[in-house]
């Protein structure tokens, strides 16, 4: 059940990943370390934290600059308010609604 979902999953090999999109959709408890991961490879990241209401950890190392599309990301992750500031985003198409009723959000992204 994804809605209860919420285990540790910070040491999986990421590293030939290239699609994460609605990855931890509507897991609602999700809380999991997932900011060691290599996200190198990854293109869409769209909706990939949709409804993970409890989500808040530091994904601010993750490497996005092959990244296209990030809509909807974050939306609807509640609680979620880590800095993205140093993202590399130059590549991205499309950030629609990337954090929208995402209430807890409050970071700078004057840098993108």
């Amino acid at each position: 059940d994804a809605h209860k979902f919420n285990q540790d999953i910070d040491s999986w090999d990421t590293s030939e990943v290239t699609d994460m999109h609605y990855m931890f959709e509507d897991a609602h408890v999700f809380n999991g370390t997932v900011g060691s991961w290599n996200t190198s490879k990854v293109v869409d990241m769209n909706g990939m934290f949709y409804g993970a209401y409890d989500f808040n950890q530091d994904v601010s190392n993750w490497d996005t600059s092959m990244v296209t599309e990030m809509e909807l990301m974050f939306a609807h992750a509640l609680r979620f308010n880590q800095p993205l500031g140093g993202w590399h985003t130059s590549k991205v198409t499309d950030m629609r609604n990337m954090s929208a009723s995402a209430e807890a959000f409050n970071q700078n992204l004057c840098d993108w």
